[in-house]
């Protein structure tokens, strides 16, 4: 038998309240704690160890730290990719420095970013993350 896991409910430790499991081999559980609505029940080893919803949102936190570092990083990166060029003695333009869309292109919304720019790349990450 493997390590039991506490009371979903409650947290308490579990109770095995079985008194013919030596004959059928099965083994049932209640929680220890008496006031809990799991004390007034007996649950066999299988179902009191599965844990359904608590595998699923680890697998959703999971997902969502690994989303989360890599838009850390790519914003870190996308932050530093901007320069400056002077065009004339009068005018200077910023430019995206992975697709060169100018930003009078990209706030006007003549053109956005190339599908390859990290940008892009980077606001699909977002996209990702609201799911």
């Amino acid at each position: 038998m493997s390590e039991l896991k506490p009371c979903p409910f409650c947290g308490s430790e579990a109770y095995h309240s079985c008194s013919i499991c030596d004959r059928t081999g099965m083994h049932d559980y209640s929680c220890s704690k008496w006031d809990c609505p799991l004390s007034k029940v007996k649950i066999d080893e299988i179902k009191w160890q599965s844990r359904p919803l608590e595998d699923a949102l680890k697998v959703e936190l999971a997902r969502l730290q690994s989303i989360n570092e890599r838009l850390i990083e790519d914003g870190d990166r996308l932050a530093k990719s901007y320069e400056i060029v002077i065009v004339d003695e009068e005018y200077g333009e910023t430019y995206c420095i992975h697709c060169h869309k100018t930003m009078d292109n990209l706030i006007i919304g003549k053109s956005g970013h190339t599908q390859s720019c990290p940008i892009t790349l980077h606001r699909a990450l977002m996209e990702e993350a609201k799911k």
